[in-house]
């Protein structure tokens, strides 16, 4: 049975959250930005009614327009201009009031090359994980995303989300996207998401645990050569585990902003996985997890972007 999303609760004195950012608004900088909060001025409804304007009389005017427009897209619920007119440093302040709602996503490819075709998309909604496989059921990812309000990644904006538009031909997603990475960054956590969680005490299953992107595409190379299931499975479990690791990234760094949300336990979620199956040798040119690790160290440079 698929688990319930989880429901965040939101420390009182900072709703609320979406209203609060500023960096975005026309002519508004960090020095700025510090300028109206010193005058109480911390809230798009504070900028609207105040009597005393600390900055330039000419920004009143756009800034207040910019705002109306944004009220707008939360009074209709329209999370995508919202994603799109934010400034990254402020998009968690948009996953935090929605995280309910959003869900997750990663995708393997067949190779490292920029034109390697997507091997298979996982993706966690609304208590479930989906899949979806090259020549098997690929295009309904794009069902998926039919239902989809909010979709999260890590490095998706520079990487994932580019090789779906091109897979698909389509000209942009059909709901807002936010890129985890960047509230990483600005958290001053930096490098790939499993590193990350790494570093917050987060850990994925023993089997999994050292495997690497280029691993990835060792395993569909081989289950595409052979057909053997375990070489999916063992493909399939490590994929979704970087689907799990992005809730428990993104609880353990909203925690870090004062900010606690009610998150599935990680025991639940790893137990969405597939079940554990023993994987037969490898070939010589798909040499083991063990034997290439030598291989995936050297190639570290070139995986800077790839989880």
């Amino acid at each position: 049975m698929p688990l319930s999303p989880p429901v965040p609760t939101l420390a009182p004195t900072l709703e609320p959250l979406i209203a609060g950012a500023l960096l975005h608004l026309p002519g508004i900088g960090p020095v700025r930005e510090q300028r109206l909060r010193d005058a109480g001025l911390d809230s798009w409804a504070a900028i609207q009614s105040t009597a005393s304007w600390p900055l330039a009389e000419t920004l009143h005017a756009p800034i207040c327009a910019v705002i109306a427009q944004n009220q707008h897209d939360l009074e209709c619920d329209r999370l995508l201009p919202l994603c799109q007119t934010l400034r990254p440093i402020d998009h968690w302040r948009i996953l935090a009031e929605h995280f309910p709602r959003a869900a997750w996503f990663d995708i393997e490819t067949t190779g490292l090359d920029r034109d390697s075709a997507i091997a298979m998309i996982a993706c966690y909604h609304q208590g479930e994980l989906h899949y979806f496989y090259e020549h098997e059921n690929l295009d309904d990812f794009l069902e998926l995303l039919a239902e989809i309000k909010l979709l999260v990644s890590f490095n998706g904006a520079s990487f994932d989300v580019p090789r779906v538009l091109d897979y698909f031909h389509i000209p942009e997603l059909p709901c807002a996207h936010l890129d985890l990475r960047w509230l990483c960054y600005h958290q001053a956590h930096r490098g790939g998401l499993k590193a990350i969680a790494r570093t917050m005490g987060i850990h994925r299953p023993e089997d999994i645990e050292s495997l690497a992107g280029d691993d990835a595409i060792r395993l569909w190379k081989a289950w595409r050569r052979t057909s053997d299931p375990a070489f999916k499975t063992l493909l399939t479990r490590y994929c979704a585990a970087d689907v799990v690791l992005l809730p428990l990234v993104t609880e353990c760094a909203l925690r870090e902003k004062e900010i606690f949300l009610e998150c599935l336990a990680a025991p639940d979620l790893w137990s969405l996985l597939p079940a554990h199956a023993p994987v037969p040798e490898f070939h010589e040119e798909y040499p083991s997890a063990a034997s290439s690790l030598s291989v995936t160290a050297s190639r570290r440079s070139r995986l800077k972007f790839f989880r």
